[in-house]
């Protein structure tokens, strides 16, 4: 038993990345149809040696299961598995993708944490993973330099705040998940965030006044009201 399973580790290290879509990667997400094959120039674009950079798998009603052998396509860059029903399946270890730049996942059903492996996506600069039933902690992500545009909404993600300290972030949406976010001291670094929602998180007392520091905010959602960009240019003045 343990020879043979040596032996499959070995075939899935040496395939090419269309092999391993095919064979193990389609069939676990549910994604057996034709019209998701690989290279098809729609739900997957890859380079002319057959190396998958794109999968766009949003809105196929997928009902599997995301397998870790995902995290081998290493050139990936982007990664939508957006509108599909994983039952509550957990994101498994995907940190080899070190150069992916766009994961999508929003509203699938997802369950688990991305602690540690999150920290690895270096290259990461849109994380849409909103309306799903994820948890833990996310500081991880304050390491992620490059991040523009980050989605949390609606899961039950817990401990403090990550502190963001990106300048190029734009998008901010860490509304209706359980965060500490007693200290957003920080938050006056991210000199390009248009868009804050806090909404529906645990938070006593006022706005920070590091809030209103952000010249680039047009829109800010915060749990004692719903406020807009005209609220916040008379609030500077």
């Amino acid at each position: 038993m343990v020879h043979w399973l040596l032996l499959v580790v070995k075939v899935i290290a040496g395939t090419s990345d269309c092999d391993l879509y095919n064979n193990v990667i389609a069939p676990a997400l549910g994604a057996t149809t034709n019209a998701t094959r690989c290279c098809d120039g729609s739900t997957s674009i890859c380079t002319k040696d057959g190396r998958i950079t794109k999968l766009k798998l949003d809105g196929l009603d997928l009902v599997g299961f995301i397998p870790p052998e995902l995290a081998q396509i290493t050139l990936l860059d982007s990664l939508d598995l957006s509108e599909n029903n994983f039952c509550a399946q957990p994101i498994p270890d995907l940190g080899g993708l070190v150069n992916l730049k766009s994961f999508v996942a929003g509203n699938s059903y997802l369950s688990g944490s991305l602690s540690p492996w999150i920290s690895k996506l270096v290259n990461l600069e849109t994380l849409e993973i909103q309306e799903n039933n994820l948890n833990g902690t996310v500081a991880e992500l304050g390491q992620l330099t490059n991040l523009k545009n980050v989605s949390l909404n609606s899961n039950s993600f817990t401990g403090t705040v990550p502190q963001f300290n990106q300048s190029a972030l734009q998008t901010l949406d860490l509304g209706l998940n359980y965060f500490d976010a007693s200290d957003l001291s920080w938050i006056s670094n991210l000199t390009s965030l248009t868009v804050l929602n806090m909404d529906g998180i645990p938070i006593k007392g006022p706005i920070p006044s590091q809030v209103f520091q952000i010249q680039s905010l047009q829109e800010l959602y915060y749990p004692i009201a719903k406020l807009l960009v005209k609220f916040q240019q008379i609030s500077r003045n």
